[in-house]
């Protein structure tokens, strides 16, 4: 066979793991290989596609089958094209990719196969969105892993404003309380007791309970003690597993009373009160009365006592670890021995509550405790070994040397203390699990990063960098001609009308205070009337700290046998190193910002500050302001928030800011496609590397330099390339 000149001057190279590497002659197709290179619309890196087949014949052919044979369509066959340079005659790589085996076709002796980018790209896309238990012990495909490596962090109280209100159910039917005192019954002194039927209105504490009334309870009271027989439908706080105190508002609390007597009585009284019970077993330990009445025990008929009476009382309230408080009603009398005749006596004590609230409020804070947490790089790296078979096979300044790097990751399940336990067959733990997906998901809305691979030699790496990493600012690429057949027109999908940003879940708690919290979701709008787009970036994993607190006060030694609707989320804590030691603490409004927090509940205990949506906002600043440049005096303004917007840090939640404020713009919504012709110098550029202060970037990463048709220079962000032919290239416009 006479090789023509263009054959002679490329070579092609097949490689896998299993079979080495093999020189093959030159696919039947090879000079129709429409390879492309495209940005990634979420992830802004720069990738290849290939969207052509390769023919291969005789021991070419049956050196693929036998791969096929032995591997089937998950095996890797790599192929690599090598163009000598048209000035030195030295081999230089011009691209390579990987035979996707599930397109085999055989025909006439000759085996067809696409070709794919594949590698790490194709894996990564294929199991992004596998949700994968990060402690697990081997990959997707079975090869074993190190075991899950985790942190500690110290997870300071945040104090939570509590506050629950009950009602009275409204019911126009009276409760009678008949105390009676039987002919036999001198020298007695007993109560009859119920409560109230109320509904709670506003439930933040967790062991608040509406109560009702149930059965009447009548108690023995001999030298000032009580045989109690308390109800638990009684109680307003259920048992407390700790000591706290509770502010107790009754807030014009109508009851209606009346109470007739019935034969001789010595004494008696009507009383509305607050009870503090101690144990499991509801033990009386303390009544703090709220309304009192004596009885004329010498009246005739009904005593009403002046109609309905309101009750107003404020006190505060001290409960030890397993005491509750109830609501009690009670009629208490007295019969003596002397001057009473053997008749049966009562004391009838009908009562309504009409109307009013019982306010519980409570400054709560729990003592500190630790978690496990997990590093961002750590966990992003390991998420890329499980679905990929690759160890080692990230690169992330940003989360392993930057502003993130101590931004930790936990669930709900470790706050809570809890842990794996193989040996316990009731084990209600479950594993942080999450996706690759979610991670850069979240990553990329608190901090705006994006992610590529590059190659280093045949070693393919993924790296996740601040977004800035991908539209470098520098000119790494010149095109030595002037383009052709230029086409320009609008980007329109760069201008946004309104921006939404924050976090997917958080803040919808049965407990107090949702609104509080402000690591939620945000939404502003800009000045932008002509098109719909919405600029969104929403987290999948939680910033919220009133979740974290409520998932910490339901601690595994505790309720270990409880689920609660926190258990599996995952959570950022934005945290930092403790000195002198490998645990780690929350960052506070100290380490971040000139003065203390305004607008939410004790700013002292708050965390995770830099996370919140107008400070992420920020970080977008330069990419929402493309659509903005020429209204720099316009502003983006708060439209609404499912969470707190009262917080202030540096900015305002629900402000607004001006345009010019928001970060410089990298580039213009202006699309500029044109012809330019793609000689292997000016191939090897675009996909080489340049150090720029320092650092090693992509080429394609950086800025491209042309001779427009003005015979102007002109710089753009590489957006696609078709490489054959007369080359063709879209960039969008550096806003230079």
């Amino acid at each position: 066979m006479i090789l023509n000149e263009q054959t002679a001057r490329v070579r092609f190279y097949l490689q896998n793991n299993s079979y080495g590497t093999r020189q093959v002659k030159a696919p039947i197709g090879w000079e129709e290989d429409d390879k492309e290179y495209d940005r990634h619309p979420r992830y802004h890196g720069l990738f290849t596609t290939y969207s052509f087949s390769l023919g291969f014949i005789k021991g070419d052919k049956k050196w693929i089958e036998r791969v096929y044979e032995t591997e089937g369509i998950n095996a890797n066959i790599r192929i690599i094209r090598e163009q000598k340079n048209e000035y030195t005659d030295n081999w230089e790589q011009v691209y390579q990719g990987y035979l996707d085996m599930s397109t085999i076709e055989i025909e006439n002796n000759q085996l067809a196969i696409k070709m794919n980018s594949g590698g790490l790209e194709s894996m990564i896309k294929a199991r992004e969105s596998e949700k994968i238990e990060v402690d697990r012990l081997d990959t997707i495909d079975g090869k074993v892993i190190e075991p899950l490596q985790t942190v500690e962090v110290l997870l300071n109280t945040r104090k939570i404003f509590l506050e629950s209100i009950w009602e009275p159910t409204k019911d126009s039917t009276f409760h009678s309380l008949p105390l009676a005192f039987f002919g036999s019954s001198f020298n007695v002194r007993k109560d009859m007791k119920n409560t109230i039927n109320s509904t709670i209105k506003t439930k933040s504490h967790d062991e608040a309970g509406s109560t009702f009334q149930g059965m009447d309870v009548e108690t023995a009271i001999t030298g000032g003690t009580y045989n109690y027989d308390a109800k638990d439908y009684w109680l307003l706080l259920g048992i407390i597993n700790r000591p706290r105190t509770f502010n107790v508002q009754i807030q014009d609390l109508k009851i209606q009373p009346s109470v007739t007597v019935t034969g001789q009585i010595n004494s008696a009284f009507i009383q509305v009160s607050l009870v503090r019970y101690s144990g499991q077993n509801l033990a009386f330990a303390e009544r703090y009365p709220l309304w009192t009445k004596t009885v004329d025990v010498n009246a005739s008929g009904v005593q009403n006592f002046g109609g309905i009476q309101a009750i107003n009382q404020e006190l505060n309230i001290s409960l030890n670890t397993e005491d509750s408080l109830g609501f009690e009603v009670r009629v208490e009398g007295y019969r003596a021995a002397s001057s009473i005749n053997a008749a049966t006596s009562f004391v009838n004590f009908n009562y309504n509550f009409t109307s009013g609230s019982l306010i519980i409020k409570e400054d709560s804070e729990m003592e500190d405790t630790t978690t496990k947490a997990i590093r961002p790089f750590y966990l992003a790296q390991r998420l890329l070994e499980i679905a990929t078979n690759r160890k080692n096979g990230l690169r992330s300044n940003v989360l392993q040397n930057g502003m993130f790097k101590d931004t930790l990751l936990t669930h709900g399940f470790w706050i809570r203390g809890f842990d794996k336990d193989p040996d316990n067959i009731n084990d209600k733990f479950k594993p942080m699990t999450t996706c690759f997906k979610d991670l850069m998901e979240s990553f990329a809305a608190i901090g705006n990063l994006g992610l590529g691979i590059e190659k280093i030699g045949h070693k393919e790496l993924v790296v996740i960098e601040d977004l800035n990493y991908f539209y470098n600012r520098n000119v790494t690429v010149r095109l030595p001609f002037q383009i052709q057949n230029v086409k320009r027109y609008v980007a329109e999908e760069y201008f946004y009308k309104s921006i939404e940003i924050g976090f997917e879940k958080g803040g919808s708690y049965e407990e107090a205070q949702g609104l509080d919290e402000f690591n939620i979701k945000n939404t502003y709008t800009t000045c932008i009337t002509r098109l719909t787009n919405i600029y969104s970036k929403i987290a999948k994993y939680q910033a919220d700290t009133y979740g974290i607190e409520f998932a910490r006060r339901k601690p595994y030694f505790l309720y270990h046998t409880e689920d609660t609707d926190y258990d599996q989320n995952v959570y950022f804590i934005d945290a930092k190193p403790i000195p002198n030691t490998n645990n780690f603490e929350c960052r506070k409004w100290q380490d971040d910002f000139d003065s203390e927090p305004q607008g939410i509940y004790s700013p002292e205990t708050a965390y995770n500050l830099r996370l919140s949506p107008f400070n992420s906002l920020l970080r977008h600043g330069w990419v929402i302001n493309a659509g903005l440049t020429k209204y720099p005096n316009e502003k983006i303004r708060y439209a609404s928030s499912e969470g707190n917007s009262k917080l202030v840090t540096k900015y305002p939640e629900n402000g607004t800011i001006d345009n010019k404020d928001i970060g410089r713009a990298r580039y213009v919504p202006e699309w500029v496609e044109f012809d330019h012709k793609c000689t292997n110098d000016v191939l090897i550029a675009v996909q080489g590397k340049s150090v720029v202060f320092g650092n090693e970037i992509m080429n394609c990463y950086g800025l491209f330099e042309y001779i427009n048709e003005y015979n102007q220079i002109e710089k753009g962000y590489l957006f696609n390339l078709k490489p054959n032919g007369p080359g063709r290239w879209k960039m969008l416009k550096y806003n230079g």
